[in-house]
């Protein structure tokens, strides 16, 4: 009696993989065109001195935020880097103060 428990156990579970496996979507979706949103992140160094710079492709624009790892929990942009084209030089700006919502 155990032994047949066993196989007809095995025998459900080998079947819910292969129904599993044959029922996958067939079309991937990349996650660019999942999303609208065409920003791009990238993080430095962890711990209270890491930073984020995000990238704004319409504006051309690096947004720096430094110290994201530590502090508060708002950040506020410490400085933006504009590339107008290329080869040409990247002006820095300091962002304005920021307020709290």
């Amino acid at each position: 009696m155990q032994v047949r428990f066993s196989i007809a156990a095995l025998a459900l579970t080998l079947s819910a993989a292969a129904g599993w496996v044959a029922h996958r979507p067939s079309v991937a979706v990349q996650a660019s065109s999942a999303t609208s949103d065409p920003r791009a992140f990238q993080m430095q160094g962890t711990g209270p001195s890491a930073q984020l710079t995000v990238y704004e492709p319409g504006e051309h624009r690096f947004y720096v935020y430094q110290g994201v790892g530590g502090g508060y929990s708002s950040v506020f942009c410490s400085y933006s880097l504009e590339l107008t084209h290329s080869g040409g030089p990247l002006e820095r700006r300091n962002c304005g103060v920021g307020t709290i919502h």
